[in-house]
């Protein structure tokens, strides 16, 4: 099994002035570049701040409308928090989980393991960007509040 991701087909919006770069181009709570148009799901690529990033899990959805829908009745909103990505899969009798965002130059550090499972942190300038693990849920998604909340990694390590 590979997993690939996948590019969404916009060609059918090259004449509409909609800003498109991987994904349509969003604002923090779901607008597009045009008025009166958003976008949630696999094909938006909303702002997070550092950028544009389309996320390509079920539980996006979710989270983006809990934004959208209050944003497009002209609900006063606290300022925008960063989403944690999150993925599962089970392959056979092991459940893979990760939460953030995890790259070839954060710093890895398992703090848990036996064999069959294992939950690692993964940091970048001493602070928690992601976690993963096999065969240990709680452990995994604990760590959601503390990636979204910037925790140093040094905090989790003491």
């Amino acid at each position: 099994m590979t997993g690939i991701g996948s590019r969404p087909n916009l060609s059918w919006l090259k004449e509409s002035g909609i800003d498109v770069d991987n994904g349509i181009l969003c604002d923090v709570d779901g607008r597009a570049s045009v008025p009166d148009v958003s976008a949630v799901g696999d094909v938006s690529a909303w702002s997070d701040g550092n950028g544009h990033r389309r996320v390509e899990h079920w539980s996006n959805v979710g989270d983006q409308v809990k934004r959208l829908i209050p944003a497009l009745l002209g609900h006063e909103l606290a300022p925008a928090t960063a989403s944690v990505q999150y993925f599962w899969s089970d392959q056979y009798d092991v459940k893979l989980q990760a939460l953030g965002r995890t790259s070839a130059q954060s710093d890895v550090h398992t703090v848990a393991g036996n064999g069959r499972a294992f939950v690692s942190h993964y940091s970048r300038n001493g602070t928690v960007e992601g976690v993963v693990g096999a065969n240990s849920p709680r452990q995994v998604m604990t760590m959601r509040r503390t990636i979204s909340a910037g925790v140093p990694v040094s905090d989790l390590l003491d």
